[in-house]
């Protein structure tokens, strides 16, 4: 298994994500791709939520997770995190989960302060978020 993680490069928030991410050590290998750029259009473009939600794609299955789902195998790819994603999982605390996520998700421009920039570059961090529950395939 291989993940790739399809970020939004131009929101300060995930690129401090994408930071904080690739100073852990990974248990699964993972790749970065800006979910704007051409390989994201091309290789991933299938994707429904792509540019709209973070995904998480297994490049060697094709399978794909979108939104709180993709949130969760982050965690899930990360050595201090991997029991962490384990519990946002159960019944108890994904629900919690999924409402932390789209918080974040909705709220990224207002949290810029928080990744070291004032906002969100090119209106990036204003694009529409979808109520919906885990998404995977």
């Amino acid at each position: 298994m291989r993940l790739v993680l399809l970020y939004d490069a131009q929101c300060a928030v995930c690129v401090r994500c994408r930071e904080l991410i690739e100073a852990r050590e990974p248990l699964v290998p993972l790749r970065f791709v800006a979910c704007r750029s051409h390989e994201a259009r091309t290789r991933y473009g299938s994707v429904p939520f792509l540019v709209h939600e973070l995904v998480v794609v297994d490049d060697d299955s094709g399978a794909w997770w979108a939104g709180s789902a993709a949130f969760v195998m982050t965690f899930w790819a990360l050595a201090s995190t991997r029991m962490l994603a384990e519990l946002m999982t159960t019944s108890l605390l994904a629900p919690t989960t999924h409402t932390l996520f789209t918080w974040i998700s909705a709220n990224r421009s207002a949290l810029g302060w928080a990744a070291g920039a004032p906002s969100c570059e090119g209106g990036a961090c204003e694009l529409a978020h979808h109520a919906h529950g885990a998404m995977y395939r």
